[in-house]
C-alpha cells in the first residue's frame, strides 16, 4: 500500500497545476493568485505495477478537478479540465524522503477557454507533495506546494499490479513568479553546501538554512524538508557556518560550536549520538576561528591553530597530535569504505597542507594509499592558501592562483583531463589560474576565480558543473553567467555562490531543496536563492 500511495503522488503533481492558472492577470499580480481548498484526481497506469523495478506511465483520468478556488480578484474559480502525463521510477519500490521519483507535464484548460502548460515533481514519503511549476501560459514561473494522498487503489504490487490510483490533495496556494515569495534573499554573507541541504550567514551573522531536514540538518526543530530558508532557532549571531552530509554547525560567540543534525557517530560534539533539529553546544571548545562539517566527522581550528576535531565515534572534541599553526580546516570522507573512516586536510602556517585519516585513495596526499591518525604531509605542496577536501576521496589546494588536486579521479574530479582511478600525489586542474578557493564534491569540483567568474570540472548528471549542460567536463570548463562571485561552496552534487552585493546562487541537484528555490528541479546553470513561498 506504501508504493500504491507513492504512484498517487505522481497523480497529484499533475492535478495541482490546474489552480495555478485560470485568471487574467493584472499589471502586477498579488501574492496569492489562486488558493484552492482541495483537488480530486484519477489515473490509469502502463503498464499495471507489480514489482519494485517497475517504472510506468500514467495518464489523468476524465472527471479531475478542483474546488473552492478563489483568485486574487476574490470570484470563484469555475470547473477546469486537465490532461497530462507522467512517468514513475520504481513504481513499487520503497522510495526515501526528499526522493524525486516522479514527475509529469500536461495542459490546463479552464472554463474561460485560456489554456497553461504545467511541469509537476513528485517527491517525499513521510510528507507527501507536490512540487508543480507553469512553464507556459498564464503566469508562467509560478509555483505551488501541495500535500496530496490516496484514496483508492485499484490492484496491489503483489497482485495482478497497480492500474488504477484516485487521490485527494489540498489546500494550496499558487505564487505568481516576481511576487515577494519568490525575491532575492538580501544580506547573504557566507554560504556553504551540504549533502542535500545548504546554511549561509545572512544579515549580521545570522543563521538559515534549507533543503532535506530528515535528520534536523535545518535546525529550525523539525524534520519537513524546506524549499527556502529559514531561521535555524536559538543560535544567535554566529562569525562561521558549516553544512555537513546530515548535520551542520556555526560558530557563535568566544569561538563556541553549535551543531545540529545527525549524530549518529558524535558528530555534533556534544557528548552523546543523539540527533538533534536544533542547535546543541560542542563541549570543551571555545576560541574557534573556523569549522568544516563532513559525512561523520566535524573539525575546527582553535586557538595557537590547533585542530580539535570529533565524531567517526568521539562525541566531544580531541586535539589532532602534531598539529599547530593552522589557518584552514577541511575534512572529507570515502563513505564506500566508512570502516577506515573520514579524513581530514588543514592549510598550516608557510602553506604547507598537512592530512590525516583514511587515505585508501590517496586522497592525504604523501604519495602513499597508507592512511595516517596522524598528519602528514602533501607532496610538493607549499604556499597553498585555501583546501576542500570531499565526501568521497579528493581533495585540492589552491597554489598561487593554480589548483592541485589529489585522491580518487574515477570521474575526472582532479582536472588533469584523465580519469585515472585515483592520484597519491597533486596534479594540477588544467587551465586554471587566478583562483581563489576550491573544493570537491562527490564526484566534480569547483573553483572560484579573482574575477568573480568560476570554473568546474568532473561528473554533471545533476548539472553540477553550471555548463547548461548534464554532460562531464575534463579538463575545466567556466560557470555560465557567474561573473561577480565573491565566495563559494562545493557539495555534495550542488554547488553555492555569493555574488557581490549580497545575493546567493545555486546549482547542481535539487531533489532535497537544496538550491533554495522554492522548487525541486535541478539547474544546469546558477538560479538565485528566493527569501521565502
Amino acid at each position: 500500500m506504501l508504493a500504491t500511495r507513492r504512484l498517487a503522488l505522481a497523480v497529484g503533481a499533475t492535478l495541482s497545476l490546474v489552480a495555478l492558472s485560470g485568471c487574467v492577470p493584472p499589471p502586477a499580480p498579488p501574492d496569492p493568485l489562486v488558493s484552492c481548498a482541495s483537488l480530486q484526481v484519477s489515473s490509469t497506469y502502463t503498464p499495471a505495477a507489480t514489482t519494485a523495478a517497475d517504472d510506468v506511465m500514467g495518464a489523468v483520468q476524465p472527471g479531475s478537478g478542483v474546488s473552492g478556488c478563489t483568485d486574487h480578484t476574490g470570484r470563484g474559480v469555475t470547473a477546469a479540465t486537465l490532461d497530462g502525463s507522467f512517468d514513475v521510477e520504481g513504481a513499487c519500490a520503497a522510495h526515501a524522503d526528499d526522493e524525486e521519483w516522479a514527475r509529469g507535464t500536461g495542459q490546463l484548460t479552464w472554463s474561460d477557454g485560456s489554456v497553461s502548460q504545467y511541469a509537476a515533481s513528485l517527491v517525499g514519503w513521510t510528507f507527501l507533495r507536490i512540487e508543480i511549476r507553469l512553464t507556459g501560459g498564464l503566469w508562467a514561473g509560478a509555483t505551488a506546494s501541495v500535500p496530496v494522498e490516496t484514496t483508492d487503489a485499484v490492484g496491489t504490487c503483489s497482485g495482478a499490479g497497480i492500474s488504477e490510483v484516485t487521490i485527494e490533495g489540498g489546500p494550496f496556494v499558487l505564487h505568481p513568479a516576481g511576487s515577494p515569495a519568490s525575491r532575492p534573499l538580501l544580506g547573504v554573507e557566507a554560504i556553504d553546501a551540504g549533502g542535500s541541504h545548504t546554511c549561509a550567514l545572512v544579515g549580521g551573522g545570522n543563521a538559515m538554512c534549507w533543503g532535506s531536514n530528515l535528520n534536523g540538518q535545518i535546525g529550525n526543530g523539525g524534520f519537513t524538508r524546506q524549499l527556502v530558508p529559514v531561521d535555524v532557532v536559538g543560535l544567535g549571531p554566529a562569525s562561521d557556518i558549516t553544512a555537513g552530509s546530515a548535520h551542520s554547525c556555526a560558530l557563535v560567540a568566544g569561538g563556541e560550536a553549535r551543531c545540529w543534525g545527525d549524530n549518529d557517530r558524535g558528530q555534533l560534539g556534544d557528548g552523546t549520538t543523539t540527533s538533534s533539529p536544533v542547535p546543541v553546544a560542542v563541549q570543551g571548545l571555545s576560541g574557534a576561528t573556523s569549522i568544516s562539517a563532513g559525512i561523520t566527522q566535524t573539525c575546527a581550528v582553535v586557538a595557537g591553530g590547533a585542530v580539535a576535531c570529533w565524531g567517526n565515534g568521539s562525541s566531544t572534541p580531541t586535539l589532532v597530535p602534531g598539529l599547530s599553526g593552522a589557518t584552514a580546516v577541511s575534512v572529507g570522507d570515502l563513505p564506500n569504505m566508512p570502516y577506515l573512516g573520514p579524513y581530514a586536510c588543514a592549510v598550516v602556517a608557510g602553506g604547507e597542507v598537512r592530512c590525516w585519516g583514511n587515505n585508501s585513495a590517496g586522497q592525504l596526499g604523501d604519495g602513499t594509499v597508507t592512511s595516517s591518525a596522524t598528519p602528514v604531509s602533501v607532496v610538493g605542496i607549499s604556499g597553498a592558501t585555501a583546501v576542500g577536501a570531499g565526501p568521497y576521496g579528493s581533495t585540492c589546494a589552491v597554489v598561487g592562483g593554480a589548483v592541485e588536486c589529489w585522491g580518487s579521479n574515477t570521474w575526472g574530479e582532479l582536472g588533469d583531463g584523465t580519469t585515472s582511478a585515483y592520484s597519491t600525489v597533486p596534479v594540477s586542474a588544467l587551465g586554471v589560474a587566478g583562483a581563489t578557493d576550491a573544493g570537491q564534491g562527490v564526484r566534480h569540483a569547483c573553483a572560484r576565480i579573482s574575477d568573480g567568474s568560476a570554473t568546474c570540472w568532473g561528473h554533471n548528471d545533476r548539472g553540477q558543473l553550471g555548463t547548461a549542460s548534464t554532460l562531464a567536463v575534463n579538463p575545466p570548463a567556466p560557470v555560465v553567467g557567474l561573473t561577480d562571485a565573491t565566495s563559494l561552496s562545493v557539495g555534495h552534487d550542488h554547488n553555492c555562490a555569493v555574488r557581490a552585493g549580497g545575493t546567493a546562487v545555486c546549482w547542481g541537484r535539487n531533489d532535497g531543496g537544496q538550491l533554495g528555490t522554492g522548487n525541486l528541479s535541478d539547474s544546469s546553470t546558477p538560479v538565485t536563492v528566493i527569501r521565502g513561498l
